[in-house]
């Protein structure tokens, strides 16, 4: 009897379609997406834009020689104030200028890539 109950599970590799039959009977049976300007291949298949990719590759390079900048410049202005005899309050401000600066292009590199972390 357990003979039989395992020959009733068993399948036959000839039963099971490959994936070639399986991706035709598929596009034989999928209508085509409408005509539209709003809605093509992309927007079907959901894939990013390459020139978002572009887009974002361009932005983290310019934003990784802001932050350069920033610094070396930052480091600068800090070295000169303290050979000054007196930090005034212009330099704390000028100080903090530059470190929300630094702050803020630190947190324009970092953010997709936290977001990629966190939605995967």
């Amino acid at each position: 009897m357990k003979m039989e109950e395992k020959n009733k599970h068993e399948v036959n590799s000839e039963q099971i379609p490959s994936d070639r039959e399986l991706n035709k009977f598929f596009k034989s049976r999928i209508p085509d997406a409408p005509e539209s300007p709003w809605f093509t291949r992309t927007v079907l298949n959901r894939l990013p834009d390459k020139k978002k990719k572009k887009a974002a590759a361009i932005e983290i390079y310019i934003c990784a020689i802001a932050l350069v900048a920033v610094v070396i410049f930052g480091v600068s202005f800090v070295i000169r104030s303290l050979e000054a005899p007196v930090i005034t309050i212009g330099d704390m401000i000028v100080y903090a200028v530059y470190l929300i600066l630094f702050a803020g292009i630190l947190y324009n590199i970092l953010t997709p890539w936290i977001y990629r972390r966190v939605n995967v």
